[in-house]
């Protein structure tokens, strides 16, 4: 808890204090619980999302925050998955990194969907409430 500025458990308090440390960011992109989070969110996304990156982007940011994604943000994530998929598609070691196992969905294109899903999970506008 000390990594999210929380109070220690022999405290009680009320109210969290909110935080913008950068260790939160950290632990929740590289956290296991986190990735295996993203991987099960990238298969919704190819399942849910059609073909098209452009498609499977928007739809995974529309259920992860309510809301529909701008243009430019679409863009920054599709530049994501971009420079996800080169750095995969010729190594199969990263990729199965990725993935966690050997699967059907074990290919550079839903690894780098991994890297976007994981992104997604840890948009500040998702983790913390306002």
């Amino acid at each position: 808890m000390i990594t999210f500025d929380g109070a220690a458990r022999e405290v009680c308090t009320a109210r969290r204090i909110r935080t913008n440390t950068p260790l939160q960011a950290l632990v929740t992109l590289n956290d296991e619980a986190f990735l295996d989070a993203a991987r099960h969110f990238a298969y919704r996304m190819q399942q849910e999302g059609g073909k098209d990156i452009n498609q499977q982007i928007s739809k995974a940011y529309e259920l992860a925050l309510y809301k529909p994604v701008t243009s430019s943000r679409l863009q920054s994530l599709k530049k994501l998955y971009d420079e996800a998929f080169e750095k995969l598609k010729n190594d199969k070691d990263k990729t199965c990194e990725m993935i966690g196992m050997m699967d059907e969905h074990n290919n550079p294109e839903t690894a780098a969907l991994v890297v976007v899903a994981n992104a997604i999970l840890n948009l500040d506008e998702l983790i913390t409430k306002n």
